[in-house]
Formats: C-alpha cells, sequence, structure tokens
C-alpha cells in the first residue's frame, strides 16, 4: 500500500489531532493515544521530555524548609510521641536530610530557602495496605491504571507503600508482579510487594510464588486457620517475611505464634488479644476500630485499604480523619499511626520519621496541628511535597480519589 500510514479498508490513511498542539494531520504511527480520546503527537513527546528535563536541571540540589511551625519527627528520642519541634527549619541535600533544627539556627549559604510561613511539616505517609492493581486487565492497560493510581497516592503523601498483588493463575501472576515491580522503579515511591497466597499454594507452587516476589516482599495470608497454619509454617521455614489478613481471633493468634510484621484486623479488640499482640510485637492494621485498639496499647498502622475496581480511596489523610471521627483516635496517635505506624508494619525503619541522614520525604501541609488534617479529611492540605529531595508545588491538587 502507498505510504508508511496505517490504512482503513485500503481507502485513506488515518489521521489524529494532537491534544496539545492541534496538528490534525498527525499519521497513526506517531501518536500515543490517552485516556478520554487525548492524543500527543511525537513532536510534542520530545518537546515535554525536554521541559521536564528542564525544569529537573534547574531544581535546587541543596534547600532549606524555614519557618516551619511545628515539625513532626516521630524522634523515639524526643520526649513526645510526635518528636515534635517548633519554629523549625530541615537543610536537604540530594535526597538526604543533613541537618534539623531552631528555625534562628538554620545554616546559612545553604541554598534556596523555601518559607513554610507557619505551616507543619510531617514524615512522608506510609500506607501498608493498599490494592491498585486491577483484577482483570491486559498488560497495558494494568500499567497503565497502576500507575495513575499509585501517582494519586504519591501527589496525597504516600511515601511507601505496601501494594497487595493478589496471586492466581501463573501467567496473571507474572504480570501482576512485573507491573508491581515496574511501578516501584518508575515512580518515586518505596514500594514493599505484598504477596497474597491463594488458598492451595504448597511445594513447588509456593516456592514458584518466593522466586517471582521481590526479596522484600511480605507473604500475605487470609484464609481457615489449617490452611493458613500450613502456609505460614512454609513461609516460614522458607525464611520469608509474613502478614495475617483478617481470621478474628484465630488470624491474631496465628499472626503471634508465626512472629508475623502485621496482623490486618478485621474485628474490634478484646483486652486477651490486644495483651497477646503486644507481648508478641505484633502491629495491627485496622479496618475498623482503630482507637479502640490504639487504647488497648497496641502499636497501630493506618491504611487507605485501597482496592481498584472497589475503594477509590488513596489518601492517608482521609484514612486520618476516619481514624479520629468515626474510629475515636486521637488525632495525634492517627498521625503516627500513618506514618511511623505504617514503616514498622512493612519493616522499614527508616520511613515515616524525620531525621539527619535520613531520606527527605516531606509534606509540608496548609495546617498547624495534627487536630487540623483530621477535621478536613476530603480536603487535600498539602502545600507542598519534597520526595526524594525532590520538590513538588500541590496547588490545586484535589482531594483523594482515584
Amino acid at each position: 500500500m502507498p505510504g508508511d500510514a496505517h490504512w482503513i479498508g485500503y481507502l485513506r490513511p488515518v489521521r489524529t489531532t494532537c491534544s496539545f498542539c492541534g496538528d490534525t494531520e498527525v499519521p497513526d504511527e506517531a501518536i500515543v493515544m490517552g485516556p478520554g480520546h487525548t492524543a500527543i503527537c511525537a513532536d510534542c513527546v520530545d518537546s515535554a521530555v525536554t521541559i521536564l528535563e528542564e525544569r529537573r536541571a534547574n531544581m535546587p540540589s541543596e534547600f532549606v524548609l524555614g519557618g516551619v511551625g511545628q515539625l513532626i519527627t516521630n524522634d523515639p528520642r524526643r520526649p513526645d510521641l510526635l518528636g515534635e519541634i517548633r519554629n523549625a527549619a530541615i537543610h536537604v541535600r540530594g535526597d538526604r536530610i543533613v541537618w534539623l533544627g531552631p528555625d534562628a539556627q538554620r545554616p546559612r549559604n545553604a541554598g534556596p530557602v523555601l518559607e513554610c510561613r507557619g505551616r507543619m511539616v510531617i514524615p512522608g505517609f506510609v500506607d501498608p495496605h493498599a490494592a491498585p492493581l486491577m483484577p482483570k486487565a491486559d498488560a497495558v492497560t494494568l500499567r497503565r491504571d497502576t500507575t495513575r493510581r499509585v501517582g494519586a497516592m504519591i501527589t496525597h503523601g504516600t511515601a511507601a507503600l505496601g501494594l497487595v498483588c493478589r496471586a492466581s493463575d501463573p501467567p496473571l501472576t507474572n504480570m501482576r508482579l512485573s507491573t508491581a515491580h515496574l511501578v516501584g522503579r518508575e515512580l518515586p515511591v518505596d514500594v514493599v510487594l505484598i504477596h497474597e497466597m491463594p488458598p492451595d499454594v504448597s511445594g513447588s507452587a509456593l516456592l514458584d510464588g518466593v522466586r517471582m516476589s521481590a526479596a522484600s516482599a511480605v507473604f500475605d495470608i487470609s484464609h481457615d486457620g489449617d490452611v493458613t497454619a500450613r502456609i505460614l509454617g512454609e513461609l516460614g521455614r522458607l525464611g520469608q517475611r509474613t502478614r495475617v489478613h483478617g481470621g478474628g481471633s484465630l488470624g491474631a493468634r496465628l499472626a503471634i505464634e508465626s512472629s508475623s510484621l502485621c496482623w490486618v484486623a478485621d474485628r474490634p479488640p478484646s483486652d486477651a488479644m490486644a495483651e497477646a499482640l503486644i507481648g508478641a510485637d505484633v502491629v495491627v492494621v485496622p479496618e475498623s476500630d482503630a482507637g479502640a485498639w490504639w487504647d488497648g496499647g497496641v502499636v497501630v498502622a493506618l491504611a487507605t485499604h485501597h482496592q481498584a475496581g472497589a475503594g477509590r480511596v488513596v489518601s492517608m489523610q482521609w484514612a486520618i480523619g476516619d481514624a479520629v471521627r468515626n474510629g475515636g483516635m486521637p488525632p495525634d496517635a492517627a498521625l503516627w499511626a500513618a506514618t511511623r505506624g505504617g514503616a514498622v508494619a512493612l519493616d522499614r525503619r527508616s520511613r515515616g520519621v524525620v531525621a539527619v541522614g535520613g531520606r527527605a520525604d516531606l509534606i509540608v501541609v496548609d495546617a498547624e496541628t495534627p487536630s487540623d488534617l483530621s477535621a478536613q479529611p476530603d480536603v487535600n492540605l498539602i502545600h507542598r511535597l519534597v520526595m526524594g529531595g525532590e520538590i513538588t508545588d500541590m496547588t490545586g491538587f484535589s482531594a483523594g480519589f482515584a
């Protein structure tokens, strides 16, 4: 056929309009289609890449966040739960925090100063339980949709994510695992793979699941008692980290006996259950009743419990508001559980804290106290994100749904 354009019925070449430059005569092979019939031509792609590279080149590699009204560090060496420093400043170089302390003593000649004007600064959120992978999709759609969902989580301050990959037949499981690995490499978020094991897994199939998963994966088991106990035992012998999902008091007991990282709680606590979990150092990720678990003395981690195709919430600020308003959790405790608690639940001990030498994952919020975060859960209060030392102005971003 003549030319190199795609032909329909051998009658005419397909031409598409670029949504960016407005060119109405872009050949089919030089266009990338997006959602909602949007399209971008090859020339505009090149221009966009150039613009982004110039922006990155102009971003400061060293800067100071000054005028912080209240800095939440979660530093256990400080006397209060949140390790608060009032009237603070933070010196960032590259992707690391190199100094923090009183604003009056902030370093000079340390790059530009980004004034927070009394706003609160908190660590990046850590969401230990989210399932953004669509249950049924081809590889291209799965990658695009997962990138969109996880990207929305990042714009709402999530710096580390427990990404649930539900096992199915081997080809689909492989595709989901590959997508999870790609998203973790391409986006500025620390992805911990949560590999959900099917009830019939054993022997070589279980070994295959371990081999396919990342070395840092956590294996999630949510079946009846005998099946869960068997899978936990086999994973324990393989030296794998585990968590138990649901199962009531039996699930809690199995999490304790297997030294699992955490238990996703599907019911309110009893005194005996809470006491046993405290003694075993197992973190509780509650689906509800967060305040009751916290009052029982258990280490609590809040999560969005996002599910592609079901739960749309991607905002940890929303999770904080729900825990405070509906779960009776104190605002300070909810903020700790949405940052440091999630890090402990995922065994990411360097996350959820603001410390010298630590990674610069910081959220500047349009709030002065933790209570402000829970008071407006449907409003994105993030003013500015610093993820791995890279600055993003968040003006104009909306509430936390995807």
